[in-house]
């Protein structure tokens, strides 16, 4: 009897601590579900391209590393299409919006092939890479951010 009750008081304590972590969690994915179920297909989509049935190695990972943001931010862009069309209120936006995403993306996309051409070269720069990636990956997040602070604002 006195093993169950331990038993019973461990678990209690762990769920106990884990419960907000899981309510946060839970209360971000319902907040944000229109990025984040995006976000986990395509993850699910570029690991299945760039890992299932190939041999992990760098290239492998640096393609994906430097793919994955530039398709995150055009998610962003099928958010400005949708919303655009919703209310004849944010059409002049939207229009404005679908601008800016298309400079973002020629610009994100001018990144990766800066990093791209750094890889290929016979002495790169691991610096170099790293800083066109993190600026690659940032524009992407902003991006979408500001795409969503914009729809959830207007």
């Amino acid at each position: 009897m006195m093993q169950e009750e331990t038993v019973s008081d461990s678990i209690k304590t762990i769920t106990e601590l884990d419960l907000p972590i899981v309510e946060g969690i839970s209360e971000f994915v319902s907040k944000n579900e229109i990025i984040v179920l995006p976000f986990i297909l395509l993850l699910i989509i570029y690991s299945l391209k760039y890992f299932f049935g190939n041999n992990f190695n760098k290239k492998s990972l640096l393609d994906f590393l430097l793919e994955f943001p530039v398709d995150f931010g055009f998610i962003g862009i099928t958010f400005v299409f949708t919303y655009s069309f919703l209310d004849l209120e944010t059409i002049v936006f939207g229009k404005i919006m679908i601008l800016v995403c298309i400079l973002l993306a020629i610009i994100n996309s001018t990144f990766r092939r800066f990093a791209i051409k750094e890889y290929d070269k016979e002495s790169c720069n691991n610096y170099v890479l790293g800083i066109y990636g993190i600026i690659n990956t940032s524009i992407s997040i902003l991006f979408v951010f500001f795409i969503l602070s914009s729809i959830n604002n207007g």
